[in-house]
């Protein structure tokens, strides 16, 4: 039994858990190809929260596999494992932090918004990334994450003389019906 399975739909373990899914993150961080070469530091206390386990605690590798071989598994259940621990590997990450920005443009009496984010730190983002880059099917992004466009340094009232313009069209599709 490489898994918990705890018939559950808690994200959070029982704060007596806390040297147990240090363990298994040290293990994966072993096994996982991704991790390799990432110096990760688990923040454990984030999930970790009696308060919030009803039941049953979050699914989530044992040190079973400790003595396993992920590679050795059927496709099927590798992708199960992989993804339950890549999962606990998110959640105890460094936090993502970005600065979104939001400028404004009048010309002509007509505004014009422009948004963007500047990544301060990649977190648990760039574990993702090193996971999704393992897929065989590459999932696409979620939605909002292609909204990370960078802005140029803006100060208010900054002006721009003669900008390049240009004209382009665009359709658009209803959203399908369920």
């Amino acid at each position: 039994r490489l898994l918990t399975y705890p018939r559950t739909d808690s994200s959070f373990l029982t704060d007596d858990m806390g040297g147990t899914a240090a363990g298994i993150i040290k293990l994966l961080c072993e096994k996982f190809s991704f991790m390799e070469g990432l110096g990760f530091t688990p923040e454990v206390a984030k999930v970790t929260d009696s308060k919030k386990v009803s039941d049953h605690h979050a699914i989530i590798p044992t040190m079973e596999l400790a003595k396993a071989d992920p590679d050795a598994l059927p496709e099927s259940e590798k992708n199960i494992l992989t993804l339950a621990g890549a999962r606990l590997l998110f959640a105890t990450a460094e936090p993502h932090i970005y600065e979104a920005v939001t400028a404004v443009f009048s010309c002509a009496d007509t505004e014009f918004t422009a948004r963007g984010k500047t990544v301060l730190s990649d977190g648990w983002k760039e574990i993702e990334h090193r996971y999704r880059a393992t897929l065989k099917d590459k999932p696409d992004p979620e939605d909002g994450e292609n909204e990370g466009v960078t802005l140029p340094e803006l100060s208010e009232g900054q002006g721009f003389p003669n900008p390049a313009a240009k004209v382009t069209e665009h359709t658009t599709t209803p959203p399908k019906p369920h």
